[in-house]
């Protein structure tokens, strides 16, 4: 089968949430991996098409809507590409966006990188060099949601804020699946449950990066069941180190508040996002 809706992002902003909410819904087939990644990473991307509408295994004609998500899919500039390829292979998908204060979001995504073992700079160092560090533009919304309103029309596009989801979850959810044309009355069972939160962050230490090395490479876009997905990346906290929720003085939210504020007055004008309560 092939996906007639796409969410696009942003990360750390719900979509593992959204993810269990469509998979619920009997008119909804949702990919076997969560992230894909198809069109955002090389790797998968020369894997083919064929590989690509495997992970969508069933009969296209039983369900009324077919749907992954990929965060990576608005990370431009560093990746590139993706919206093309997106429109080339079906101009008419509809796309979803999820956005959440890109201050808290970005932090986040840092405690998010260190416990899969991608980062291992203290969040202090990355302040510097903003403009430089992919996860850190994805929270410029409005820039990519730019990159995509260059192929796709405005109407394809549906923009929702994650203090929506999170606070109005039913009535939120009920949209998008009118968007996606699916029965909007469906109520999934666990709407007030929070999905893929950030508990205790651990570090890596020498180990535990070698083993998640070893699940990115060879566990992690399989369709393994997920209990021993999470046994090893429990397994990665082996020797690390814990750490908190980075906490910035006055001059590092300046920092933050002066790469993000412009680009979500642009999204609160444009898309009617509320977005000044970000910046209180």
């Amino acid at each position: 089968m092939k996906p007639t809706f796409i969410v696009i992002g942003a990360a750390r902003s719900g979509t593992t949430s959204l993810f269990q909410y469509f998979d619920a819904h009997p008119d909804i087939f949702m990919s076997q991996v969560k992230e894909l990644n198809f069109f955002s990473n090389e790797k998968y991307w020369n894997k083919g098409f064929k590989w690509y509408e495997a992970n969508f295994p069933g009969d296209q004609n039983q369900y009324k809507a077919v749907g992954e998500i990929s965060p990576s899919y608005t990370k431009a500039p560093f990746t590139e590409d993706v919206v093309s390829r997106i429109h080339d292979y079906a101009s008419d998908v509809k796309l979803i966006y999820v956005v959440r204060n890109p201050m808290e979001r970005c932090i986040s995504h840092y405690l998010h990188r260190v416990q899969r073992g991608y980062e291992t700079r203290h969040f202090s160092d990355i302040l510097g060099n903003l403009p430089n560090e992919a996860f850190a533009a994805q929270g410029l919304y409005h820039y990519q949601l730019q990159q995509y309103l260059k192929a796709f029309p405005k109407e394809q596009l549906l923009v929702i804020s994650f203090d929506n989801l999170k606070k109005h979850t039913q009535e939120t959810v009920s949209q998008i699946y009118d968007f996606i044309g699916v029965e909007s009355r469906f109520e999934h069972e666990e709407t007030d449950k929070v999905f893929n939160a950030n508990n205790e962050i651990i570090l890596k230490g020498t180990l535990g990066l070698k083993i998640l090395n070893f699940y990115h490479q060879h566990i992690e876009q399989r369709n393994v069941p997920y209990p021993l997905k999470k046994a090893i990346m429990n397994a990665s906290n082996w020797g690390g180190t814990p750490i908190g929720k980075p906490k910035l003085d006055e001059q590092q939210k300046a920092v933050l508040d002066g790469f993000y504020r412009e680009d979500s007055a642009k999204l609160s004008q444009d898309y009617g996002i509320e977005t000044q309560h970000w910046y209180k």
